[in-house]
């Protein structure tokens, strides 16, 4: 799950289950618009779809667009559920209701399932997608933000964050849909999480400068490196050039929150920049300057790009993952958040959240950028 409300992040606040399934009667107004990066010619689609956005996930079987909604908090508020997007005009063609704030999101495509994090609960709803049902709800034992699908070992990897120096990496059986396993030694606000399917390997990034690298077989941590990003927020694996590429989120309310909570670290980065990641050694081997408080991280590795979406600034930066070098930056309205790619067309979709000072029920959106 890729970024929250910078609220959210410090209070670790947000939940989700699922029931049931719906078609919408009320197609959200259109806010499309057309404009243009600037530096290139592709075109941005944006369009409210609904309150309390968090992550999107692309479906190419279906040819889908499904983003979380998480509702509001107050009892008469939003019901939250999944939205089902119209991947050309971001149209809500459905939905599938929940009984709980939804926020990460992991699609299995081939066998018709969403799986999606209970931030709150904790727990994970594992959803069909052809019905709409929830087929099960899996316990957790911490706050997750992220889920990552490992189809090989038939298995969910969800850092469990934990602000006393205690995070997990908790292990859901996709089989017998249980929590199978939690690996303890994740330090202080384990959130990032990335895996490399050639290598089987897993890399988990925390809020205080540590990159874990794990066996995805047996599950044990097999490198620890100390490296020079103090928010590595959210980590992608670049397979194209065997890379780990990592945000460093720059929030200064966590700084804050470290040093209010007596946790001894000193700050060893900027912010507002991704770190491109050796992973055999945890060596930076660039650092390239991000909007500002990049929070999602999303590698194209067909096409060498790499997208981070810039919850302050109001845009994406779009890299050249093999060099590193900025090729474009596209605007929206603030705040971007999640990012999902359409594999075959290169198509980008990100959740646009509203700010702190909007009601939790007024709509957020969704943009396309086509290229």
């Amino acid at each position: 799950m890729k970024a929250f409300r910078v609220s959210s992040l410090v209070a670790l606040a947000v939940a989700a289950a699922l029931s049931g399934c719906a078609a919408t009667q009320d197609v959200a107004q259109s806010t499309m618009g057309s404009v243009k990066s600037v530096l290139g010619q592709e075109q941005v689609t944006r369009q409210e779809v609904g309150p309390q956005l968090y992550e999107v996930a692309y479906s190419a079987n279906d040819d889908v667009v499904y983003v979380a909604s998480a509702g509001g908090f107050d009892t008469n508020a939003n019901p939250p559920k999944i939205l089902k997007l119209d991947p050309k005009t971001l149209a809500v063609k459905g939905e599938f209701p929940l009984a709980a704030p939804a926020f990460g999101l992991a699609l299995d495509d081939e066998a018709h399932r969403l799986y999606v994090a209970d931030t709150r609960g904790p727990s994970v709803l594992v959803v069909d997608t052809t019905s709409g049902q929830t087929l099960a709800t899996v316990p957790l034992e911490k706050k997750v933000r992220e889920i990552v699908l490992d189809k090989a070992n038939h298995r969910l990897l969800l850092p469990g964050m934990d602000y006393k120096g205690k995070s997990t990496l908790q292990v859901v059986d996709t089989d017998t849909l249980k929590l199978d396993k939690v690996v303890q030694g994740f330090g202080y606000g384990a959130t990032g999480i990335a895996l490399n399917e050639q290598a089987g390997k897993v890399y988990v990034s925390n809020l205080v400068g540590q990159l874990y690298e794990v066996d995805a077989a047996t599950l044990a941590i097999t490198n620890k490196f100390e490296v020079p990003v103090d928010q590595m927020l959210n980590v992608a694996f670049d397979s194209a050039n065997g890379r780990v590429l990592a945000v460093d989120e720059g929030l200064d309310k966590l700084n804050e929150k470290r040093v209010r909570e007596g946790f001894q670290y000193t700050p060893r980065s900027k912010g507002n920049q991704v770190a491109i990641i050796d992973p055999s050694n945890g060596q930076v081997t660039a650092s390239v300057e991000s909007g500002k408080q990049p929070i999602a991280l999303l590698v194209d590795a067909e096409r060498s790009r790499a997208y981070v979406s810039n919850r302050a600034s109001g845009d994406v930066t779009v890299l050249d993952a093999k060099t590193g070098k900025v090729l474009k930056t596209v605007s929206l309205p603030t705040h971007p958040n999640s990012l999902a790619l359409d594999k075959k067309t290169g198509t980008v979709y990100v959740t646009i959240k509203n700010g702190r000072d909007v009601s939790q029920d007024q709509k957020e959106s969704v943009a396309r950028i086509a290229f």
